[in-house]
């Protein structure tokens, strides 16, 4: 695999929601590999968006980043994902391809996060390990799950209302029915992963209680995904063996990539806020780049999972747009080695139309689209040959 070296010495906490934050932060904020910040740049972005936005889980998790900050940059530093001349870090020349790595073949996937812990440990040493010894670099510290308790909030009725009362030091009462997502719980957040735990419950339950449960839905979890690699369990114990690091190996080569080409239709799901538009919105064209459309539509994906209403997801999806358009505009030959100014996204809601609009915009007379056709069928003849793009 082909992250082999870095995998075996970075934990996969960093898929992490909090820990996450701060890689999407280095990769979209300070987009070119030239641009440098400091330790304090990360801080006061993550500061300002905390008081800014307003919703108490976005805020609840950049309170989190900012005490991780120094610990992620410092594992960076040391693996040259980033690198540093005096206070200053720029982003090294492997930083964005391993990043896009992680979140297109890893991230949204319990398997191969299992994978990675499993591939971790091995190359520390340990050969035999207990599930909650995995577990460690899959989830959060119980101590972050109990502090997190008092601020869960669902929205409702146009307002943010908590979830949960105290009714002394250890006992808490459910005010507030909550509906966990459907995603695996080893791919979900903290507070995700405590709502997936209290809908178990009924009106009222303790701390210890809600803690028990969240371990118990993770270990099993877990145990999935060490059955699936085929690990063998003796005396309370995972032991790794042959077939194991060959499965590892092969999950950890991540799916296979579609940065350029490929026929068919963008589609998103049952989403409740955001649909692609009709017509070239949808269709995933042979020699267009599709990868910054996929980028793209996963950002608006994570974005509605945040969110708790059309209007603040309208409010930051238009963030969300208007960043990848900047990224279009300056910064996208550093990664694709060619201009994409003549692509443009849009997003907005027609009278009639239940749900946003996200619109792929191609100039398909501009002159810099034509010398990418022509310099990219250099490389990808076969994918021009084959093409119906006009």
């Amino acid at each position: 695999m082909k992250y082999e070296n870095i995998l075996s010495k970075l934990s996969p906490k960093v898929l992490l929601d909090h820990y996450w934050i701060i890689l999407d932060l280095i990769e979209w904020e300070f987009s070119t590999a030239s641009l440098e910040f400091t330790m304090n740049d990360i801080l006061k972005y993550l500061s300002e968006k905390q008081s800014r936005i307003d919703n108490p889980y976005y805020c609840r998790k950049c309170m989190r980043a900012q005490k991780v900050v120094e610990e992620v940059i410092a594992r960076l530093t040391e693996l040259e994902l980033i690198e540093r001349v005096n206070e200053y870090f720029a982003k090294g020349k492997k930083y964005s391809e391993f990043f896009y790595f992680l979140k297109k073949n890893v991230r949204d996937s319990a398997t191969r996060r299992v994978s990675w812990a499993v591939w971790y440990l091995y190359n520390k040493g340990v050969n035999s390990f207990t599930t909650s010894k995995v577990l460690e670099e899959l989830s959060y510290s119980d101590e972050d799950y109990r502090r997190e308790l008092e601020h869960l909030q669902v929205w409702e009725n146009g307002k943010w209302l908590p979830v949960l009362k105290r009714r002394d030091y250890c006992n808490w009462q459910l005010l507030n029915e909550v509906q966990p997502s459907r995603k695996p719980i080893l791919l979900k957040d903290l507070s995700e992963r405590l709502f997936t735990a209290i809908s178990e419950f009924k009106r009222e339950f303790s701390e210890d209680e809600i803690i028990q449960k969240v371990r118990e839905l993770e270990k099993k979890a877990v145990e999935r995904g060490l059955r699936k690699l085929k690990l063998e369990f003796k005396d309370g114990h995972w032991q790794i063996n042959s077939i194991t690091l060959s499965k590892i190996r092969e999950n950890l080569k991540g799916k296979k990539s579609l940065n350029w080409a490929f026929f068919g239709n963008i589609i998103v799901r049952d989403n409740p806020y955001f649909k692609m538009l009709r017509g070239s919105s949808c269709a995933a064209y042979v020699d267009i780049p599709n990868q910054i459309v996929e980028e793209l539509v996963g950002e608006l994906i994570a974005v509605s999972s945040e969110c708790r209403n059309a209007e603040e997801f309208y409010t930051k999806a238009c963030e969300v747009v208007e960043h990848y358009n900047n990224f279009l505009k300056k910064d996208a030959k550093d990664y694709f080695k060619h201009r994409l100014d003549w692509l443009h996204f849009r997003i907005y809601k027609h009278p009639f139309m239940s749900k946003y609009g996200v619109r792929v915009n191609i100039n398909w007379n501009s002159r810099l689209l034509r010398k990418f056709l022509w310099m990219t069928g250099l490389r990808y003849g076969e994918n021009l040959t084959n093409s119906s793009v006009t």
